[in-house]
């Protein structure tokens, strides 16, 4: 019984650590990214991560990967100075040819905080963004 248990183990320890490199392989700074959503679509996955851009500031970033698990693209967005947060976990939806989820924001200068709506077309290219509730409360 103890060997069965053992070989259980040593299965699933291994299959874990198999997934956790090959998603090294496609988020290379998994320090700095933290994922949040992915979705399937017909040609891959997409997935939501939170991350800081070339500014050092709180940002959120979009992954395409392949059936494969290749990445084949990723684009970052945010700002030099605001933060954008990439929302709760699963909050990345797809309706038709378009991406949306919503996150919190923190606007710097005014001291304000707010919540991101953010549209993707298929390009991963956003295709509008509102923020609301932006207040100090």
């Amino acid at each position: 019984m103890k060997r069965i248990i053992l070989i259980i183990f040593i299965c699933i320890l291994s299959n874990s650590v198999w997934s956790q490199n090959r998603f090294n392989v496609i988020v290379e700074d998994t320090i700095s990214h933290i994922p949040n959503s992915i979705i399937a679509t017909d040609t891959g996955y997409i997935m939501l991560t939170g991350t800081d851009n070339e500014y050092g500031v709180r940002c959120f970033s979009l992954i395409y990967i392949d059936n494969n698990g290749n990445k084949l693209l990723k684009k970052v967005y945010g700002d030099s100075y605001n933060e954008y947060w990439e929302g709760h976990n699963n909050n990345l939806k797809a309706k038709g040819n378009y991406l949306y989820f919503s996150g919190s924001y923190n606007h710097m200068t005014n001291n304000t905080k707010g919540i991101h709506l953010s549209i993707f077309n298929d390009n991963l290219e956003m295709i509008e963004q509102s923020i609301i509730c932006d207040d100090t409360i």
